[in-house]
């Protein structure tokens, strides 16, 4: 069993703060997460900041491309100043587009390949508290 030394919730949480996401960025950020911790072992074979800040990537573009910049950028920088414009909000944290791009794309894999439930299966399953 890999012992996970960072857990990348943290991270997730810190990346969604330092780009003060909205409600909806951080409850899909938080599904995409959950979903890889479900579906993959990326939170092992990962680094925490990369996958956090590609699972906010893929939230985003799940809900029809939202704009992660809404906020203010790390360093004090706003989306909306021309300079910030060029800088990609990823890169301001410290991951790049490449490697936003190919964590990105080993998520949706996973995500794809997962088996979904089935309900007939799920009505099988034994209540241990039941006996």
């Amino acid at each position: 069993m890999a012992l996970i030394e960072s857990q990348p919730y943290t991270y997730l949480f810190s990346v969604l703060k330092a780009i003060q996401a909205k409600p909806g960025l951080v409850d899909a950020s938080i599904s995409v997460m959950n979903d890889v911790a479900a579906f993959s072992t990326l939170m092992i074979d990962t680094p925490p900041l990369q996958l956090s800040v590609a699972c906010v990537h893929v939230a985003s573009h799940l809900l029809d491309g939202v704009d992660v910049r809404s906020g203010a950028m790390p360093g004090g920088a706003s989306a909306g100043d021309a300079e910030a414009a060029d800088v990609r909000w990823h890169d301001a944290i410290g991951v790049t587009q490449a490697g936003v791009e190919m964590v990105g794309h080993k998520i949706l894999d996973a995500l794809s390949s997962a088996s979904p439930l089935v309900p007939s299966a799920v009505s099988q399953c034994v209540d241990h508290d039941k006996g």
